[in-house]
């Protein structure tokens, strides 16, 4: 008898404990709300996102600022323009900036082919369809 005593005080200490736990852990959180929105609006949202962030994205490159501050332009200003843009002048503007022709001089694309056209070679040369190199030893 004397040993149900205690196991008793023990359930009743823990089923307090759980009860604490179990409505202290339900009191940080609100209430949900749930509502159907249409597909057309979920898609639009995260492509206005995305938007917002290719923007961002170009305007933290060091050339595009340099070029903004030599026309005048704040950049901390535009980036709270870009901030207060709605979902579709955000798209129209990235959709704008990936037409526009890249600004570079085309150096790198040059090496780029070059190096290609000359792996090529050497592989057609080893491979002995051409003779073009001298130092490529004939494969047999």
């Amino acid at each position: 008898m004397n040993a149900i005593k205690p196991m008793k005080k023990i359930k009743k200490t823990i089923g307090i404990l759980l009860i604490i736990s179990m409505g202290w852990i339900s009191l940080p959180y609100g209430h949900g709300f749930a509502a159907m929105i249409s597909t057309e609006a979920a898609s639009s949202a995260s492509c206005g996102q995305q938007a917002r962030d290719r923007i961002k994205s170009v305007l933290a490159r060091t050339e595009v600022q340099t070029i903004l501050m030599e026309r005048g332009i704040n950049i901390q200003e535009a980036r709270k323009r870009i901030s207060s843009l709605t979902d579709v002048e955000a798209v129209r503007l990235a959709n704008e900036i990936d037409t526009l022709p890249a600004g570079g001089d085309g150096f790198s694309t040059i090496v780029i082919a070059s190096l290609l056209v000359f792996f090529v070679l050497l592989v057609t040369d080893i491979a002995g369809y051409t003779d073009i190199f001298p130092f490529v030893r004939k494969v047999k």
